[in-house]
């Protein structure tokens, strides 16, 4: 199955090259010929960038952009907007230079890459708001089929684990009839579908010190919770945080810690 189309890729690829064009040489005028331009008069209360400083600006700018493009094709949307919409200061920045009196007076080669500049930036504010807004919808089939795949592999651990322990009946879905080889009473039944057991999963892993230790932590917990039901408790419930001894396969009627009826 092929991926979903990420719109506007193209047009991502076209204003970061334009921009990345007019910036340069906008940013170089700016800093060869930096006494040419018109500059704020003593006191002013608006910054002065040294030439520098306009030329540090410019690198980082652009490593701004150049990252938000690749992540924007990668499909990394949060990110990748982020760095778009700060690459995009790098043009609207160019306003500045209308605040200081005799910035008209400039020659009209050098008012157009600035003026383009600014453009250049309004576009790409717009553009990161439009990406984010058309794409943050269309998750990656990619992304969606792997955590299909973790899930049932988190499945087949729980099943392995608990066959380690008895006879498993999977024949109703969402429950999972453990008959204890070495109890002779009733069978317990684990009540929890994939996906919930998936959750449990990744919520150990967020405790675990050690990547790679939530299918062990998580199988722990419900381990204890079968061990310790008492003999009319025949049924371990998912409850949404965590699994609950149980009388029936509803909760919240259950008893062990206290009695809920």
């Amino acid at each position: 199955m092929s991926e979903p189309r990420l719109r506007g890729a193209a047009t991502a690829i076209a204003l970061v090259s334009v921009a990345f064009a007019v910036s340069a040489v906008h940013y170089l005028d700016n800093v060869v010929n930096y006494a040419d331009y018109p500059q704020p008069e003593p006191g002013a209360t608006l910054p002065t960038p040294s030439a520098a400083l306009i030329a540090a600006a410019w690198f980082t700018f652009t490593a701004l952009g150049t990252s938000g493009l690749v992540l924007f094709l990668r499909r990394r949307l949060v990110p990748a907007v982020v760095c778009l919409a700060l690459y995009s200061s790098s043009g609207l920045i160019g306003v500045g230079h209308y605040t200081v009196p005799g910035a008209l007076d400039m020659p009209w080669w050098r008012q157009l890459h600035v003026v383009v500049d600014i453009a250049l930036g309004v576009l790409l504010l717009s553009f990161a708001l439009w990406a984010f807004l058309a794409n943050r919808g269309r998750r990656s089939l990619a992304e969606a089929s792997a955590n299909v795949g973790e899930e049932r592999e988190t499945w087949a651990f729980l099943v392995r684990e608990l066959e380690s322990q008895g006879k498993v009946d999977q024949s109703t879905p969402g429950r999972l009839v453990l008959d204890e080889r070495w109890n002779d009473g009733p069978a317990v039944t684990i009540v929890v579908t994939p996906a919930e057991w998936y959750s449990d999963v990744l919520s150990a892993e967020l405790t675990c010190r050690h990547p790679g230790d939530g299918p062990g932590r998580a199988m722990f917990y419900i381990d204890e919770s079968i061990g310790s039901r008492l003999d009319d408790e025949h049924f371990v419930v998912w409850d949404g945080r965590g699994f609950e001894r149980s009388v029936q396969a509803v909760l919240p009627t259950r008893r062990g810690d206290g009695d809920f009826v």
